[in-house]
């Protein structure tokens, strides 16, 4: 399975990154990368917000660079993923949210699309980590996600949704995108049992924001 990293925009998130297969960095995300000397494999984005001397950076150390207008149809972030859906099949993804309120909604949304055609999507930050998943059976190991807190979320009307191993299990329920009962449970067992057979849900294992 081929991978990739791509680092998103939001400049407040310092989240140190694992670069997993080749790196790609979205807009004001290039700049991240060349602070850190991550090798950039492609860079995708109109750069609006990226300094002057930093672009010039950028030309010479990225493999590709594609420019795209400010004025669009979709979003950066969003013509990535169509990028990477061509050559990947794994996305692991960091400092995509806590800037502005619209653009982490359209990135979640944007997630779950390409999710549903086929690109497999994982989350990283600070204070969480998680993943998308189409219609299946899958086993979350406590060793690999081990924040305090389990979240589900559907993205489309989700059939026979069965969670067994947590504090609160579910068996064969639905869950529509405007439900938030399957918030902060809390796994019990060496690994908790994910079934359903219709949809795109979304996990997240989260926990507190720290305070300083």
């Amino acid at each position: 399975m081929k991978k990739a990293t791509m680092i998103c925009g939001y400049p407040g998130d310092q989240t140190q990154v694992r670069v997993r297969g080749d790196l790609i960095a979205v807009d004001y995300g290039v700049q991240f990368a060349l602070e850190n000397k991550l090798p950039i494999k492609y860079a995708i984005g109109d750069f609006d917000t990226l300094p002057p001397q930093s672009y010039q950076q950028l030309n010479k150390s990225a493999t590709k660079v594609q420019k795209l207008a400010k004025a669009k149809d979709q979003t950066d972030t969003e013509a990535a993923l169509e990028l990477l859906l061509q050559q990947y099949q794994e996305v692991h993804i960091y400092h995509a949210f806590g800037g502005r309120l619209d653009h982490t909604i359209a990135n979640l949304k944007c997630f779950a699309k390409y999710q549903a055609k086929g690109l497999n999507i994982y989350l990283h930050g600070t204070n969480y980590c998680g993943r998308y998943y189409l219609p299946g059976c899958y086993q979350l190991y406590a060793t690999d996600y081990v924040l305090p807190y389990y979240s589900f979320f559907a993205f489309s009307d989700i059939n026979n949704w069965s969670l067994q191993g947590m504090k609160y299990n579910v068996q064969q329920r639905r869950l529509n995108c405007f439900e938030t009962y399957a918030i902060s449970n809390e796994i019990v067992a060496e690994y908790a049992q994910l079934s359903f057979d219709q949809g795109v849900l979304l996990f997240l294992n989260t926990k507190d924001q720290d305070i300083c």
